[in-house]
């Protein structure tokens, strides 16, 4: 039960630093323009935004997408962890 609110959390949390993104570079709710923004993003994609460095892409919607992905992968494995009889 608590290892699946834990996994609730990290999912909603990494959607919402994800959205921060376009956010922060389109200015939306008037939220100032960021070159950081996306730091939060690369974090809880870990280990998997660490491909990143691999590849050399300086391209925003690679990085946007590692970052989904990465994060997708890592809520999964936790849904995954909680459904399995510990």
């Amino acid at each position: 039960m608590i290892l699946r609110s834990f996994a609730i959390i990290y999912t909603v949390m990494g959607i919402f630093f994800l959205m921060l993104i376009p956010a922060s570079v389109n200015g939306w709710f008037g939220i100032v323009p960021d070159p950081l923004s996306g730091i939060f993003a690369l974090i809880f994609g870990m280990p998997w935004t660490l491909f990143l460095n691999l590849t050399e892409a300086t391209n925003l919607y690679v990085s946007f997408l590692v970052s989904a992905g990465g994060i997708a992968i890592n809520s999964l494995f936790l849904f995954w962890l909680s459904k399995r009889d510990l």
